[in-house]
């Protein structure tokens, strides 16, 4: 999430770019908690029994999951946890989409 806040949210936020961060199955206050303590600034979404999660992934897979949304509704990147290639290749994808073009 640093990563996150940082590089993608950051960088991105004022050239229309929309970051939500999607808390799977935790109650409010426990969300509010983390947001400020983790210091970010983008906003979180509750997911109760993990609807939207399932749209993604199986509701019973990890989470920690970054999925990229082009601006027709199309995943064009998704990752798993953080690996920094992975990463890499995500803010490019994001680049390129914020500038009006495919990854």
């Amino acid at each position: 999430m640093p990563h996150l806040e940082k590089d993608i949210w950051k960088a991105y936020q004022d050239k229309g770019l929309v970051l939500i961060g999607v808390d799977r199955d935790e109650p409010l206050k426990t969300v509010q908690e983390f947001h400020r303590d983790m210091q970010i600034t983008y906003p979180l979404a509750l997911d109760p029994g993990a609807e939207i999660f399932g749209r993604f992934a199986d509701k019973k897979s990890g989470v920690t999951r970054n999925v990229v949304i082009d601006e027709t509704g199309k995943i064009v990147y998704l990752t798993r946890l953080y690996d920094p290639q992975e990463f890499a290749g995500m803010q490019k994808t994001v680049a390129a989409l914020v500038a009006g073009g495919s990854n």
